[in-house]
């Protein structure tokens, strides 16, 4: 999502989605691009194989079940972890969801935290058999260059579980290989007008990305 109600611009990310989308014939995929609202991205989720999300994330500190994905509605009727843990998905299955949004698999309740309470946990608890986030902040830039050679890699190899983790390792060594860079949007919760230049992260940019599944 470009454009995140109450939340800075993600001018990337709808690069990311197009470079996803012309993946999706090679992957045998037919693309799907619900409106972003809650209910319809949980409807959703009954018939996707792979689920991919560009946009903002948004940590819960002190109740880590409600931390969401930053839709349309996610200021009235925000998408939780608690609604995704809802969701029963073990008759289909789904092969990946991709959360490339910050801090979706972080949990900052210190009480909770081997329980597995964020987001990456909940889409795996649900049945799906990868899921792909972050640990802190990451920058929208730099999401786009993951997700195209992660992509790539299924591409070229199929959707095995050996091809996920092959393709995630591949892209943030990439990542890592192209030394410093100074990011302008992250991918959490900032106030419009708040979008100034973002310190140097230095050549961090590939750390903030795990993989939970097989």
């Amino acid at each position: 999502m470009r454009n995140t109600p109450g939340s800075g611009k993600l001018p990337y990310a709808e690069d990311e989605v197009n470079i996803v989308k012309q993946m999706c014939p090679k992957l045998d995929l037919k693309p799907g691009t619900p409106r972003p609202l809650k209910e319809g991205v949980l409807a959703s989720l009954e018939a996707c194989n792979v689920f991919h999300f560009a946009g903002h994330g948004r940590l819960n500190a002190a109740e880590p079940s409600k931390s969401c994905l930053c839709l349309e509605d996610w200021e009235t009727n925000p998408l939780t972890v608690q609604d995704i843990r809802g969701k029963n998905l073990e008759s289909t299955q789904p092969f990946l969801a991709y959360l490339s949004a910050c801090r979706t698999g972080t949990n900052m309740e210190s009480r909770l935290s081997d329980e597995g309470i964020h987001l990456v946990g909940a889409f795996h608890l649900t049945g799906f058999r990868h899921v792909i986030g972050t640990l802190w902040e990451v920058s929208d830039k730099h999401c786009v260059d993951v997700a195209e050679a992660f992509y790539e890699t299924l591409r070229d190899e199929g959707m095995t579980d050996l091809s996920v983790c092959k393709g995630l390792h591949r892209a943030l060594r990439n990542l890592r290989d192209k030394g410093r860079a100074k990011s302008k949007y992250i991918r959490d919760i900032t106030a419009v007008g708040e979008e100034e230049d973002q310190p140097d992260l230095g050549n961090t940019n590939w750390m903030p990305y795990v993989h939970f599944g097989c």
